[in-house]
């Protein structure tokens, strides 16, 4: 399924989306104090105290780093109670699928897909991975 507008958009239930990129903070945007509607977290650093002062409805990482996996981050986000969207990010894995299947049976609340990205400079697409009913 290709990923649209609609994955960092609010649902009509949320007033605001405000989207959390968890990863190494080597890697975060030296310029990252006034992006609008976006912060930055070391996995460490996710607490249920950020997710609440944020406000956050979109935890974006990548599959895995060298602190820590999909499983790991998806681990403490339900046993912090966050029951949002969580994407993890990948320049490609042979079969995103599994991956969606084995998180979301171990940690049914969350809404967790797989975004596969590819493109070169400024131009990206992403292909969003879900299980199929």
């Amino acid at each position: 399924m290709k990923a649209g507008a609609h994955l960092f958009r609010a649902s009509s239930s949320e007033k605001v989306t405000h989207v959390l990129v968890v990863g190494p903070s080597a890697r975060f945007p030296a310029e990252r104090d006034g992006i609008e509607g976006i912060s930055f977290a070391a996995f460490r650093d996710v607490t249920a105290d950020l997710l609440d002062r944020h406000g956050t409805t979109v935890v974006l990482s990548a599959l895995w780093t060298e602190d820590f996996d999909v499983v790991d981050l998806a681990c403490r986000l339900t046993h912090l109670g966050y029951g949002g969207r969580y994407r993890a990010v990948s320049g490609g894995v042979p079969n995103p699928e599994i991956i969606v299947s084995e998180v979301r049976r171990a940690f049914p609340c969350l809404d967790f897909r797989v975004l596969l990205y590819a493109g070169s400079g400024r131009l990206v697409g992403f292909e969003e991975y879900d299980l199929q009913p």
